[in-house]
C-alpha cells in the first residue's frame, strides 16, 4: 500500500515520480494476439489485422505511432501528470491524462465520440519483466458506467526490432492479403438458388474507417437450378438433371460500402457500430483480378468492371455495386471463384473466394 508521504510526493512532484516508476516502453511492438471472455465465453486469437506500436518515451511525454494497413496516427501523451489532447481516427478529439499505479500505465481519456459507450475510456499497459511484451487492456464498462470484470479483451504486442520488418509482418498477416471463404454448412434439404448465390465479404480496415466487400455470382446459368443434399456434400440439378460444370457468362456483382469506426488503442471489439456504410469517392476505380481454382488454375486478369447506382429507398442514398461479366465456360461447379479486390493503384484491400 502506498504511504502518505508518498502519495504526497506525487501530488506535488509528478514528473519526478514518473521518472522513478515508469518503465521504458521506447520500441517497436507487433500486435501478436488477443485474449478476451465474455461472460463465461472466453477465446484467445491472432488478429486479423496486427497493428504495429512505435513507442517513443522522453522524460515529458510518450508518443505513440499506430500503424494500420497503410494508415497511420500519432498521439502524444503528457508524463507530468496533465492532460494531453488527441485526434483519434474515427472518434474525435479527446483530452488523455496519464498515472501510474500497481505496476501499470494506464490512459484515461475523455473523448467528443457520438459512440454509444459514452465518452468515458481507460485502458491500463503492462510491460513484462523483460520488456519483451506489451499487455493492452481497455476497462469495459457496462450500464451507470460500472466496470464488467466478467467482460474484458487484453491486446498483446511482441517487441520487434526494428519498423520497417514489423510493417512487413502486419502486411503479411493482415486479412487483406488473405483470400477469405465462406464456412461449409450441412445442407439439409433443396435450395433454389435461381437468383444466383452470395460468395461471402471481406473487410479492409484502417484507422478509423472499415471497407467491407460482398459478392454475387448470378446469370443466366442460374435459371431453376437446386442444390440438392447429396452423400458427402451436394448437387446441383436443373429440372432433375445433374448439372457438373459451369456454362455461358456469369454476372459478377462486388458490393462496397465504407464506414467511420474506432479503431485503435483504447478501442475494443466489444463497441457497438452505428449507422450503415456508406459508399464515397474512396470506393471509386476499384480493379478486380478473377481466378478460377481447383482442378486447374483458369487466370481470368483483370476484368473490366462497371460501377452502378440506384435509389432503392426514397430519401435514402443510392446504392452502389460494381458489375462484371466472368467466363465460365467448362468450369466443373466443385471450383472456386476468387476476387481479388484492388485499389485504383493497384493495391490488394481483400480477396473472396466463393464456391456454391
Amino acid at each position: 500500500m502506498r504511504s502518505t508521504r508518498r502519495l504526497g510526493l506525487l501530488v506535488l512532484c509528478p514528473a519526478l515520480t514518473f521518472a522513478q516508476t515508469l518503465p521504458n516502453f521506447s520500441g517497436v511492438f507487433l500486435e501478436s494476439q488477443t485474449q478476451g471472455r465474455l461472460v463465461k465465453r472466453a477465446w484467445a486469437r491472432t488478429p486479423e489485422n496486427p497493428l504495429v506500436l512505435q513507442i517513443e518515451q522522453t522524460p515529458d511525454n510518450l508518443q505513440v505511432t499506430e500503424f494500420l494497413n497503410g494508415s497511420q496516427a500519432t498521439f502524444v501523451f503528457n508524463l507530468n501528470g496533465k492532460p494531453s489532447i488527441n485526434d483519434w481516427p474515427g472518434e474525435g478529439q479527446s483530452s488523455d491524462r496519464l498515472t501510474f499505479r500497481d505496476g501499470r500505465l494506464v490512459i484515461r481519456s475523455e473523448r467528443g465520440t457520438h459512440w454509444a459507450f459514452g465518452a468515458l475510456q481507460e485502458e491500463s499497459w503492462k510491460l513484462s519483466s523483460d520488456l519483451q511484451t506489451l499487455a493492452i487492456q481497455p476497462t469495459l464498462k457496462g450500464p451507470r458506467n460500472m466496470v464488467r470484470p466478467d467482460v474484458f479483451e487484453i491486446e498483446t504486442y511482441t517487441r520487434e526490432m526494428a519498423l520497417q520488418p514489423a510493417l512487413e509482418k502486419a502486411a503479411k498477416a493482415s486479412r487483406a492479403n488473405t483470400c477469405v471463404t465462406a464456412p461449409t454448412h450441412p445442407l439439409k434439404r433443396p435450395r433454389d438458388i435461381s437468383r444466383g448465390v452470395e460468395l461471402w465479404g471481406t473487410t479492409f480496415k484502417q484507422l478509423g474507417s472499415t471497407e467491407s466487400f460482398d459478392a454475387i455470382l448470378s446469370g443466366g446459368f442460374f435459371t431453376n437450378l437446386k442444390l440438392i443434399p447429396a452423400p458427402g456434400g451436394v448437387e446441383l440439378r436443373r429440372n432433375q438433371e445433374l448439372v457438373s460444370r459451369f456454362s455461358g457468362p456469369l454476372t459478377l456483382t462486388v458490393r462496397p460500402t465504407i464506414k467511420r469506426e474506432p479503431n485503435g488503442l483504447g478501442s475494443t471489439t466489444f463497441i457497438v457500430m452505428m449507422g450503415e456504410g456508406l459508399f464515397t469517392d474512396a470506393l471509386k476505380g476499384l480493379r478486380f483480378h478473377i481466378l478460377w481454382v481447383g482442378s486447374e488454375t483458369r487466370d481470368l486478369g483483370e476484368i473490366p468492371a462497371e460501377l452502378k447506382s440506384e435509389v432503392l429507398f426514397k430519401n435514402l442514398p443510392a446504392e452502389y455495386w460494381y458489375q462484371m461479366e466472368v467466363s465460365s465456360s467448362d468450369v466443373p461447379i466443385t471450383d472456386s471463384l476468387e476476387i481479388h479486390i484492388l485499389s485504383p493503384a493497384g493495391n490488394q484491400l481483400g480477396c473472396i473466394s466463393g464456391h456454391l
